[in-house]
């Protein structure tokens, strides 16, 4: 008697996103409820692009047949030259996209509740400044209130307003 072959089960595309704190956590957490999509995150808490980049080249290389794609986030004002060769030997990894937030998440915040681009800084303090006039008692890492400002349409605003970044992004969530 012959044996059965099963059919095939086809895998689920998971992609991580690797994220530099809480604040970005949270943003992926909402796109996620948002768009119904199955993604995971990792939160390097902190440590800046150096601690994400290395975390990011381990996981990569431990968890490459796991997931389906990587998406590494963190801020620009963090980053270093010194840090470009660990940087592009993880780009060349296999489904790896980079985006590195000028000068600072919040300015990508920003982007959601301005109809227009934001002016170029390269201050990520000015960021957050213009942020506390914008979201009432805005802080970093509160979930509940970026929620109330992290919606469908000001999500695709932002992505209009920075492409660059947007397009990556759609890419997981649309």
């Amino acid at each position: 008697m012959k044996r059965k072959i099963s059919p095939t089960k086809k895998s689920i595309e998971v992609p991580l996103f690797i994220v530099e704190g809480y604040t970005e956590e949270n943003y992926i957490k909402i796109l996620k409820i948002i768009y119904q999509k199955n993604v995971s995150i990792l939160n390097c808490k902190g440590g800046g692009a150096n601690s994400v980049l290395l975390k990011s080249d381990k996981i990569i290389n431990e968890e490459a047949d796991y997931y389906s794609s990587f998406v590494i986030i963190y801020d620009a004002d963090t980053d270093n030259p010194k840090y470009d060769n660990l940087r592009t030997k993880i780009i060349t990894s296999k489904n790896v996209n980079v985006i590195i937030l000028d000068p600072c998440f919040e300015n990508w915040l920003l982007l959601h509740i301005s109809q227009k681009k934001v002016e170029k800084t390269n201050k990520c303090d000015k960021c957050i400044a213009k942020l506390k006039k914008s979201i009432p008692n805005y802080e970093k890492d509160d979930f509940q209130l970026l929620g109330k400002y992290v919606k469908s349409e000001t999500f695709n605003q932002a992505c209009k307003n920075q492409p660059e970044i947007g397009n990556i992004l759609k890419k997981y969530f649309f």
